[in-house]
């Protein structure tokens, strides 16, 4: 995620908590729910094998040190 990206969505945060106005925040919670519903549609399903042969391969390649930080991912994803 992008320092901006970042930075908006921390101000849409800032905002909402001092948001007064009942109909305004109803509108903006409609949203909301409507956008959670379409990505959630958009979301690759797996089956409880699928995941646990996932957590499998995760833990085997933390144990290997098959890992990256954070902090370097993100360092490597600007060049993308």
């Amino acid at each position: 995620m992008n320092t901006n990206f970042a930075t908006r969505k921390l101000n849409v945060i800032n905002f909402l908590v001092n948001l007064n106005d009942e109909k305004a925040f109803a509108k903006i919670e409609s949203i909301t729910e409507k956008t959670k519903q379409t990505a959630h549609l958009n979301m690759p399903m797996f089956t409880k094998n699928e995941v646990i042969k996932r957590a499998k391969k995760s833990a085997k390649n933390i144990v290997e040190n098959k890992v990256v930080s954070q902090k370097d991912l993100e360092k490597a994803s600007k060049n993308w």
